[in-house]
């Protein structure tokens, strides 16, 4: 099956499977993508997006058919208009809201409807009926965490070293087995409070290796979990009787999923203010990418709400290399070891 390779978390996976294709997300762990010997975009921007340029570059699945690229932050804007135009790949551009109003659903179901448009007109005509199938598909994940929110993520040593591996199949097309590991996962891990917050962009692989081997319980909250898995379907899906009316609930349920920091900043601080009420918050540790603007803005956030609450916090920054590990590894020790 053609792949359409995506980034964001907010990109419709429902829409790219009922137009026939199998969506595929680019993400930073790849070692041949790690270091680049032709960088299509300069040092000075996310390395995430740089690394997902490299990985677009060397057609790491031959199968790569095109790109759904959301207007999430300016590094993504750079990377749509380094492929778009190319005739090897289809390229679109989803625009996105920064809200969760009733305008701001309107505003994404137009966009979702454009969407489906042109990957309907490079694949199969996205029907009421295919996007119907393709909605159940992705409902499984919803089934398993149903009435769960932020921050019941928890896992430790080896459980959260299993559970980034299933997130990082799961995210890229295997949905099915990810349902059945995460189940089985979940279900032998009882992991009680209180624990750590890894927040922040997307981590690199030895920060959560590091945590793993600390073994003490860890909440992950980033767009590899929390804010990819807990997305829930708002009331109407089973009433919704065209295509239109099952794109604005798609749409809602984007939109109402954890906040990511591109979002208003009001909504940032209510996520972690939920977070953080209940108490069983021992301590945060922050990733803040380089060259990220969303990630510095949304540090700061969080630096007030952590003070608020009195929650010690770690800032660590990277570019998702392991160029760094030994810094980083030595203040994580001395992180856990001020938390006792």
């Amino acid at each position: 099956m053609d792949l359409v390779g995506w980034i964001c978390t907010y990109t419709p996976e429902e829409i790219i499977r009922a137009a026939g294709f199998l969506p595929y997300r680019l993400l930073p762990y790849n070692p041949e993508d790690s270091a680049g010997d032709r960088d299509l975009l300069p040092p000075a921007l996310c390395p995430y997006v740089r690394q997902a340029a490299r990985s677009i570059c060397r057609r790491s699945n031959e199968n790569l058919r095109g790109l759904v690229i959301a207007n999430s932050c300016s590094a993504a804007i750079h990377l749509y208009n380094t492929f778009a135009g190319r005739d090897e790949l289809f390229v679109h551009l989803l625009d996105l809201p920064r809200l969760q109003t009733a305008e701001a659903v309107e505003f994404f179901t137009a966009q979702l409807t454009k969407m489906a448009f042109v990957l309907g007109r490079e694949g199969q005509e996205v029907t009421l009926d295919r996007l119907r199938q393709a909605v159940e598909y992705c409902r499984e994940t919803e089934k398993l965490y149903s009435g769960h929110r932020e921050n019941s993520l928890v896992f430790q040593g080896e459980g959260l070293s299993q559970f980034f591996e299933l997130v990082l199949e799961g995210s890229s097309g295997r949905r099915y087995e990810f349902n059945l590991n995460i189940e089985r996962l979940s279900k032998r891990t009882g992991v009680t409070p209180p624990y750590l917050v890894l927040t922040g962009a997307l981590p690199p692989r030895g920060l959560v290796e590091l945590l793993a081997e600390s073994n003490l319980p860890c909440h992950l909250d980033n767009c590899l979990a929390s804010r990819y898995i807990f997305r829930c379907y708002p009331p109407g899906l089973d009433k919704a009787s065209t295509r239109e009316e099952l794109l604005q609930v798609i749409a809602g349920s984007y939109l109402d999923k954890p906040p990511c920091p591109r979002v208003n900043s009001r909504l940032r601080q209510e996520s972690y203010r939920r977070q953080f009420t209940a108490g069983k918050v021992r301590g945060v540790i922050y990733h803040d990418l380089s060259f990220c603007d969303l990630s510095h803005y949304d540090s700061l956030i969080l630096a007030e709400e952590c003070a608020s609450f009195n929650i010690p916090l770690l800032k660590i920054n990277t570019e998702l290399g392991l160029t760094d590990a030994g810094q980083i590894q030595t203040r994580i020790q001395a992180f856990l070891e001020m938390l006792g």
